[in-house]
């Protein structure tokens, strides 16, 4: 994560809701290093408002999906060369595609592959896991930098967010217990046009 931030040119921390994930700010607030995280809405706003308190910091901003000027204010995060966290492991009402996950077609956020795609910062994915001694161990990957390498840019998404699919399926299988199976991860279905074009975006 050090390399990346040190690259200059914005990081794209990737998680998902895997062991005490929300540790992350933890960090920053040890490390003082600047986070923007994108967050879902609760239906209660008593709640929504509740979570928010508790998960923002001095260095920590809070921006909740689907207000008016959440992308452009995320966008503007990686443009001032901070790190945006993106969790992309669920089935919710954001722009998605349909992408397998585990060998089944899963309607995945695209937000990820859009702002790597788009800014052309770094890439790096977090992991908090507990430890049975009941310590916590914090483990950073990275995924890179991804280039334009296709003639669309559904394209370019479909095969960055597969990418990133994949290495989250590899840190599941690590520790299969500590990810939130209880979600709906294939809530949705998709159609047989969808399972079409899933299937030309693989070629």
């Amino acid at each position: 994560l050090t390399s990346a931030v040190n690259d200059g040119k914005g990081v794209i921390l990737i998680g998902m809701h895997m062991g005490n994930w929300e540790l992350i700010t933890a960090y920053a607030k040890r490390t003082g290093l600047f986070m923007t995280a994108a967050t879902a809405n609760f239906p209660d706003e008593r709640i929504n408002q509740l979570m928010i308190s508790q998960r923002k910091l001095e260095n920590v901003e809070i921006m909740p999906r689907g207000t008016g000027m959440s992308s452009r204010k995320l966008f503007r995060c990686l443009k001032n060369k901070n790190i945006l966290i993106l969790i992309i492991d669920q089935d919710t009402n954001v722009p998605s595609i349909w992408v397998p996950f585990f060998g089944i077609p899963a309607k995945t956020p695209v937000g990820a592959a859009v702002f790597a795609l788009k800014t052309g910062s770094n890439v790096v994915s977090y992991n908090v896991i507990r430890e049975k001694d009941g310590t916590f161990r914090l483990k950073f990957e990275a995924l890179g930098i991804f280039d334009r390498s296709h003639s669309s840019m559904e394209q370019d998404i479909y095969s960055v967010t597969r990418k990133i699919n994949c290495h989250l399926e590899q840190l599941i299988r690590e520790n299969p217990k500590q990810w939130a199976w209880f979600h709906r991860r294939w809530k949705h279905r998709p159609s047989a046009e969808d399972l079409k074009k899933m299937k030309e975006l693989e070629e």
